[in-house]
């Protein structure tokens, strides 16, 4: 079996979020500032070890050595790219640049536009990088990508690259795209990558699935929006129904009507880890009773308070011991694959409060 935790890379100063929130802006600058919502909230999490920079070999050095102590295989990290920029691209060039680094990894494209959505409503059309597919644009990532996997310490599956792809269905004709990816990869390297699609919300078809090697329901998002039994006729609320209706509308009414939406006064919600837990431990098994190549995804943890605020949406009383139950039923499913995985969520996601690393409160 393999433990992976999906890793982000926000953690130091970056040129494209300088310009788009202020000089020397990181992961860390919305973190520090969080407030309590309530009685007895967690905010601001203060790491255990401080707070680090990841544009420093060191920092990521430190990183990897505390997640393989304590059984981490690998880290997928996540990356951007569009029309040739790459945001929070640092970490991996700082690992390509130091090849004595010890360090296992993937990469985990994050293939969504940027936006200013933590400020508020009206923030969601304030397009920041739109993430587009240009064929030309694409070859270049794919040149990219396989500059990666041909390191040595580059993550592999059946002595395939591992890729991950956080919305597949977003891609135009994504079958042309897998067939270029696998290509270049085979041209460069002489091996095609292990593709995974990862399944953020629910929808009424899953029918690229048949494109990829392997699928994963991403958590707690899909607990949190999905139905349990994932292949049902989710029956629409008047609330999404009239939300879908809003953003069928044309940009500017859009905007009014977010920036009304936006004077009305701001409400979190609060969810139990334990019936969230169960719930993405359901929708895996049923998943998986019709994709036997599913993998199994668990967040640790969940308030992303840092970057919603009063918005926010918040994960209560995780509990260790029903996280240990939940893995230890997940094993028992899985430890017959051939390519026996799980993906944790997250090491170091901060700002959501999905973080397996140490912080001051519980050690």
């Amino acid at each position: 079996m393999k433990v992976y935790a999906t890793y982000l890379p926000g953690f130091h100063n970056d040129k494209l979020n300088n310009k788009w929130w202020g000089n020397n802006f990181s992961e860390w600058d919305i973190v520090k500032k969080a407030k309590p919502l309530f009685l007895d909230h967690n905010q601001p999490s203060v790491p255990l070890n401080g707070y680090y920079d990841l544009s420093s070999a060191d920092a990521i050095q430190s990183q990897y050595k505390m997640a393989k102590k304590y059984g981490i295989d690998a880290f997928l990290m996540y990356g951007y790219w569009s029309k040739g920029q790459q945001p929070l691209v640092k970490p991996f060039e700082v690992i390509l640049d130091n090849p004595d680094l010890d360090i296992k990894f993937a990469y985990y494209w994050g293939n969504h536009s940027w936006t200013r959505t933590w400020t508020n409503r009206k923030g969601s059309l304030d397009v920041l990088l739109e993430q587009e597919y240009d064929s030309e644009d694409m070859d270049n990532f794919f040149l990219f990508l396989v500059k990666l996997f041909k390191d040595v310490r580059y993550e592999r599956i059946d002595g395939k690259p591992l890729f991950i792809i956080y919305k597949p269905e977003d891609i135009p004709n994504l079958k042309e795209f897998i067939i270029r990816l696998k290509s270049y990869s085979y041209k460069y390297i002489g091996v095609e990558p292990y593709i995974i699609g990862s399944i953020t919300a629910w929808k009424n078809s899953y029918d690229w699935i048949d494109l990829v090697d392997s699928t994963m329901l991403f958590q707690p998002s899909f607990s949190l929006f999905g139905p349990e039994n994932v292949f049902e006729n989710k029956k629409e609320s008047v609330a999404n129904k009239i939300n879908q209706y809003i953003r069928s509308l044309p940009d500017g009414l859009k905007k009014y009507i977010y920036y009304m939406h936006d004077l009305l006064p701001e409400k979190y919600t609060i969810y139990d880890f334990t019936k969230v837990a169960n719930k993405s431990l359901h929708q895996f098994i049923n998943f998986r009773n019709k994709y036997i190549n599913s993998i199994p995804m668990i967040n640790i943890g969940f308030d992303n308070t840092p970057r919603y605020k009063g918005r926010a949406k918040i994960i209560e009383s995780f509990n260790i011991e029903e996280f240990k139950n939940i893995l230890s039923e997940i094993i028992n499913i899985t430890k017959y694959d051939k390519n026996n995985i799980i993906v944790i969520n997250a090491w170091n996601e901060w700002g959501e409060g999905m973080y397996l690393e140490p912080d001051e409160k519980s050690g």
